[in-house]
C-alpha cells in the first residue's frame, strides 16, 4: 500500500505524456494526416455550397480543420522549381530532365497555402454573415453568393489530393485501426 501513491503518480505522468506529445509543428509522418483533415473540410464544404440554397435555414461552413492547423502548412508550399518523380531530387532552375538520375519525370512544386487561406478566408466571412442573420433571426434576407466558393473549392481539392497522390500514392489515407492502450497513451509508432 505504500507504493501505491508512486504508482498512482507514475500512470499520470504517462497519461499527460501522452496527450502533450502531439503539440508544436507538423511532423513529416502527420502531414497526409493533416491534409486529408483539410480534405474532409473542403469536400463537406462543396456539398454545402451544392446545398446550400436548398436548405430553410443556412447551415455553417466547415473550417475546423483549417484553424487548427493553418499555421502549420508550411509543407504546401515547397520552394523549388521542378522535382523528381523518381529520385526526389530538387532542382532550383528549369530542367528537362533530372541532373541526378536523368529521369524526365519532373513535377512542379505546391503552392496550396495560398489557395487554402484565400478559400478558408471566404468561408470565414460568409459565417459571419450566416451567424449575423441568425442573430438577427432573419435568414430571409441573406443574400451569400456560395458559387463565389466552387472554383477555389475545386482547386483546393485538386491541390490536396494531388499532394496525397505524390507522397502516398493515393487520394485519402485508408481507414484508421482502432487504438490499443498503448497508441493512446504513447502514439502510434
Amino acid at each position: 500500500m505504500d507504493g501505491l501513491p508512486i504508482i498512482i503518480l507514475l500512470l499520470v505522468i504517462i497519461v499527460m505524456f501522452g496527450f502533450l506529445r502531439g503539440g508544436g509543428r507538423v511532423g513529416r509522418g502527420n502531414q497526409p494526416k493533416v491534409v486529408q483533415a483539410l480534405l474532409f473540410d473542403v469536400k463537406l464544404n462543396q456539398v454545402l455550397v451544392e446545398t446550400f440554397h436548398m436548405r430553410e435555414k443556412p447551415r455553417r461552413f466547415e473550417r475546423a480543420n483549417w484553424e487548427v492547423n493553418k499555421d502549420n502548412l508550411d509543407f504546401l508550399d515547397e520552394t523549388f522549381v521542378k522535382k523528381c518523380g523518381d529520385c526526389d531530387h530538387e532542382h532550383e532552375n528549369t530542367v528537362e530532365k533530372c541532373e541526378k538520375c536523368g529521369s524526365a519525370n519532373l513535377r512542379e512544386p505546391f503552392q496550396l497555402g495560398n489557395t487554402l487561406s484565400h478559400m478558408f478566408e471566404t468561408v470565414g466571412e460568409f459565417n459571419d454573415q450566416i451567424k449575423a442573420a441568425k442573430k438577427a433571426k432573419s435568414t430571409s434576407s441573406l443574400n451569400i453568393d456560395v458559387d463565389k466558393l466552387k472554383e477555389p473549392l475545386a482547386q483546393s481539392r485538386q491541390g490536396l489530393e494531388d499532394w496525397m497522390m505524390c507522397t502516398i500514392g493515393q487520394k485519402e489515407l485508408p481507414p484508421p485501426e482502432p487504438p490499443t492502450l498503448t497508441s493512446m497513451l504513447f502514439g502510434q509508432r
